[in-house]
């Protein structure tokens, strides 16, 4: 994914994940672009390992640090 990116930051999620309707937004304003690696977490009813049901699974990715490696 990371060598067909043309853009400065991308997302990784897996394609059964629904993100709630503000969930860009939310990136958008929390994410630091210091660092290469930003991740998030989505609640998940199932699979959550905490008592409050929360997996992380949304990385955002900064482009920019990544292609020097």
């Amino acid at each position: 994914m990371r060598i067909r990116c043309f853009t400065n930051f991308f997302l990784q999620l897996d394609e059964d994940m629904t993100l709630f309707s503000d969930a860009i937004n939310v990136i958008y304003k929390t994410y630091n672009p210091e660092k290469f690696l930003n991740i998030y977490r989505l609640y998940d009813n199932y699979l959550g390992i905490t008592k409050e049901k929360y997996v992380y699974g949304v990385k955002l990715y900064n482009q920019t640090i990544m292609k020097m490696f």
